[in-house]
């Protein structure tokens, strides 16, 4: 009986535990006005990011979705190079943390990447 009320208490406190860790401390944000200088930067995060060159995104990239996906690198072997990869693509969040500063977060890892050109609004 005893062991059964302390695995609830266990499993209670588990619990608490992991709401209080899904807490976040940032949003979803928008790209709040887009100029050469910003695109630039997300271009060069990106690129850093996906450990490959990323150029010609759209003009207004994180300006109406907070989500990018980008497919991974493909091989360069030429027997292969069209073949679609079948693993999951990247996904990036642009977020705004509560100090008001924007990041380029990728969902898998975590990781993030400040920017300091671009302008963001919570979505």
């Amino acid at each position: 009986m005893a062991l059964k009320r302390n695995l609830i208490i266990l499993l209670s406190f588990f619990n608490f535990g992991c709401t209080s860790l899904a807490e976040r401390d940032y949003s979803s944000a928008l790209i709040e006005e887009m100029t050469p200088e910003t695109k630039k930067e997300i271009e060069q995060v990106l690129s850093a990011a996906s450990k490959r060159t990323i150029r010609g995104l759209s003009e207004n990239i994180f300006m109406t979705d907070s989500v990018v996906v980008l497919e991974k690198n493909r091989p360069q072997d030429s027997e292969i190079r069209s073949i679609r990869i079948m693993t999951k693509p990247d996904r990036y969040e642009l977020i705004l943390n509560k100090n008001g500063q924007c990041f380029i977060r990728h969902d898998e890892t975590n990781l993030q990447w400040f920017l300091f050109k671009a302008k963001c609004v919570s979505q």
